[in-house]
């Protein structure tokens, strides 16, 4: 009953980062050269598991692009899941309890890795070597389409035909 509570909206799970905007006068300023910066800390934005549901949605596609976001939130919300189901295995004394959900996320992993890998224009064999395929997920991906597919940060925008 009580991992039942615990584990109840565990999809609606949220991380609220303050978002930084100028204006004149904060609290928080900084001294950059001659110019005096103030920064203030607004809205929040709120950032949900969009990614982390499309990689799984997208189960075993290892075709076309993946952004940074969608790689890395995916990242993000794969290591909460693991250590709370660890944690929750080893409350329940069943300590293969975050093995099962590795190995049901391990094939999403692998295709998101290889998404993303072609997204800076590499082949997906580059996320086997262990450093650059670090640096390459950290990079920016190509702009345009590239061999393997349309940019992910420009679907959806639509360009009037008069501009063609």
């Amino acid at each position: 009953m009580f991992i039942e509570k615990q584990l109840k909206g565990i999809f609606d799970f949220q991380i609220e980062i303050p978002s930084i905007e100028k204006s004149k006068w904060s609290p928080a300023t900084i001294q950059t050269g001659r110019k005096r910066k103030a920064l203030r800390v607004e809205k929040t934005k709120r950032i949900h598991m969009k990614y982390y549901i499309s990689v799984l949605k997208n189960y075993a596609n290892f075709e076309g692009r993946a952004r940074r976001s969608e790689y890395w939130y995916f990242v993000l919300f794969n290591m909460i899941f693991t250590y709370t189901f660890m944690f929750i295995g080893l409350a329940i004394e069943l300590p293969f309890f975050q093995l099962i959900y590795s190995l049901g996320v391990l094939v999403p992993s692998i295709a998101v890795g290889v998404r993303r890998m072609h997204d800076v224009g590499k082949s997906g064999w580059f996320i086997l070597i262990p450093i650059y395929n670090l640096i390459l997920a950290c990079t920016n991906g190509d702009q345009g389409e590239n061999e393997y597919g349309a940019d992910p940060k420009s679907e959806g925008i639509s360009v009037p035909s008069d501009l063609l």
